[in-house]
């Protein structure tokens, strides 16, 4: 839905999606192929597929099938799950993820709440809760906001002490849990880098780290 919008797709075309291994295809059957829009991820190996397929396909996506075995291979055993609330609850996803850690006997909690510029308040709330269950593994599950929460929180496990210091340089981060991402929307590229920014509400101040 939210790519329909953003690329204004209408009943009379279609968007398709592909990985670095469509390129080549596409380039020389781009012509041929039906619908003007054609969009492709450099850094993932994809079949050109037609947007409108996805929910289909999602159904039997073999990810969440090796989720717990992704986990596990970085040392996870006791997950505690990164949401913001909206979109990962009402489609649904949220529940598919839960239902596999359930099945494969992995031990989670989940920790919703996550605002659009991600709030410290809540991210020390993290940390503190986090703490309390074990979480030695991190799942971030939605978008930039969730995925830069759930760096803090893993960034205070890690370093111990008050996050923010290690937002206003007072200390140096020395250790970070381990974070899995669920991206639900490409969009900061937040996925790609080790860093990421909190607001203070004192102040409105927002830092790096």
């Amino acid at each position: 839905m939210i790519l329909h919008k953003h690329f204004d797709i209408n009943e009379k075309g279609h968007l398709t999606i592909g990985g670095m291994d469509a390129v080549i295809d596409t380039t020389l059957r781009f012509p041929e192929m039906p619908g003007a829009k054609k969009l492709i991820y450099t850094h993932i190996q994809l079949p050109l597929t037609a947007i409108a397929d996805f929910e289909e396909l999602g159904k039997e996506d073999p990810m969440f099938a090796r989720l717990h075995a992704l986990v596990q291979k970085h040392g996870g055993s006791r997950i505690f799950v990164v949401y913001g609330g909206g979109s990962c609850v009402r489609s649904g996803l949220l529940d598919r993820i839960c239902s596999q850690l359930e099945q494969s006997g992995v031990v989670y909690e989940t920790f919703g709440g996550v605002q659009p510029n991600p709030r410290l308040a809540h991210a020390r709330e993290g940390v503190k809760q986090a703490m309390a269950f074990g979480a030695d593994f991190l799942l971030a599950v939605g978008g930039g906001s969730v995925i830069d929460s759930a760096k803090a929180i893993g960034y205070g496990l890690g370093s111990g002490g008050d996050v923010w210091e290690l937002f206003e340089r007072k200390r140096k981060v020395t250790a970070c849990t381990p974070i899995g991402v669920i991206l639900t929307i490409a969009a900061t590229g937040s996925e790609m880098s080790s860093s990421c920014v909190i607001t203070a509400e004192d102040g409105w101040r927002k830092l790096g780290c």
